[in-house]
């Protein structure tokens, strides 16, 4: 996965997306698996959607493959959970909202409180130890991929910093 730096905005699109991608120049990043450089070139799309205010929103997604390693990778904005539907910005929200807050963040992006519940559930099993309070990071999408090589909240992979001692 490479991560370009972007803001979260509620009208992001297929247009924005594009546009702030190739502002990135990210094929002039190192390959996440070999670190060579240079050896990045499009690889194809997929569909990935997203919540927002306005709605559940789809992009097509670049892929990359690394000519070095062979190996493939999702180009995503900073603002996405990688395997989920939320923003970093609204599961902050979320983990550090009082019950009537959720209750209107399940209204503003038209989800299910379990969903809601599960993004709480996550966070208090694999990140409320390594992330004590998300506001206190004024970007807490680097803080965590510098810290632990993870995007916020994603779980995949995560056991390998929870081995005890």
């Amino acid at each position: 996965m490479i991560l370009y730096k972007s803001k979260f905005i509620n009208d992001f699109n297929q247009k924005i997306y594009d546009q702030e991608m190739f502002a990135s120049n990210f094929w002039d990043s190192p390959c996440p698996k070999c670190h060579e450089t240079n050896t990045l070139s499009f690889y194809g799309r997929y569909f990935r959607s997203l919540y927002t205010d306005n709605g559940i929103v789809t992009i097509r997604v670049q892929r990359c493959r690394c000519s070095a390693c062979n190996s493939t990778h999702a180009v995503l904005p900073s603002f996405i959970i990688p395997y989920s539907r939320i923003s970093v910005d609204d599961a902050c929200e979320i983990v550090s909202g009082d019950p009537q807050h959720l209750d209107n963040i399940m209204i503003r992006l038209s989800i299910a409180r379990a969903a809601i519940l599960e993004i709480k559930r996550k966070f208090d099993i694999y990140w409320k130890n390594l992330v004590y309070n998300p506001y206190s990071f004024s970007d807490l999408s680097s803080f965590c991929i510098r810290s632990f090589n993870l995007q916020f909240l994603q779980i995949r992979f995560l056991y390998l910093f929870l081995i005890p001692t």
